[in-house]
């Protein structure tokens, strides 16, 4: 949602569409790609502190500006490494105003719009040099600013972007689901993780995973 009770709303296929509750009004705004059919699936949407809209497509990544409904798009151009791919899926806004978005099948990148830089963080490795899959499904941040992510049969991570170093959550510490499509912290600052086999809590200061499924 934006001002004015207006809403957002990412389709498949019909780009991004703009809600007005008031009047029941539907219009939609899609960006230029290279889909023959004219169209564009959003993946995900993110609105920043200065009210303009960001989108993550399978053909790359766009800023909107509401207000002259204008698509600012940041793709990947053949020799040109700016951008690290057009397949970019679940997208977050951190507390610093940098955009995090995972890259399909390369691991996931941040976006500063003050310094309009990317980086790509494709190798995910601890101190240990233990790594898991650049497969990452999904992005949270925490209370402290660190970015926690999920992965396709690697387990998660948490990175802190001040010393860009990994924590792995995997087998070897106890967390035994190796696929992740969610995570969440909570008030009582544990983290509730939505996985291929079940629900999980960790609590961060135990170190402890706890499981659920549908027998508990």
């Amino acid at each position: 949602s934006s001002s004015h009770n207006i809403m957002w709303i990412g389709t498949f296929g019909s780009g991004l569409i703009r809600y007005d509750p008031q009047t029941g009004s539907y219009a939609s705004c899609i960006p230029n790609t290279e889909n023959p059919h004219g169209n564009e699936d959003v993946n995900d949407i993110a609105k920043d502190k200065k009210g303009k809209i960001w989108i993550t497509t399978e053909h790359g990544f766009y800023q909107f500006d509401t207000k002259s409904t204008a698509f600012i798009a940041y793709k990947n151009i053949p020799g040109n490494t700016v951008f690290p791919s057009n397949r970019v899926g679940k997208l977050i806004l951190s507390e610093d105003d940098k955009l995090w978005m995972t890259v399909k099948g390369n691991g996931f990148c941040s976006y500063d719009p003050k310094t309009k830089l990317f980086k790509l963080y494709d190798k995910i490795f601890d101190d240990k040099n233990d790594s898991i899959s650049k497969s990452v499904f999904c992005l949270t941040e925490d209370r402290k600013g660190n970015i926690w992510g999920g992965t396709q049969f690697g387990g998660m991570f948490m990175f802190n972007p001040k010393t860009e170093k990994f924590i792995i959550y995997n087998l070897k510490n106890g967390f035994a689901n190796q696929t992740v499509y969610s995570i969440v912290e909570t008030d009582d600052k544990t983290f509730w993780i939505a996985t291929y086999n079940g629900l999980w809590n960790f609590n961060l200061q135990t170190k402890k995973f706890t499981h659920y499924t549908t027998d508990d």
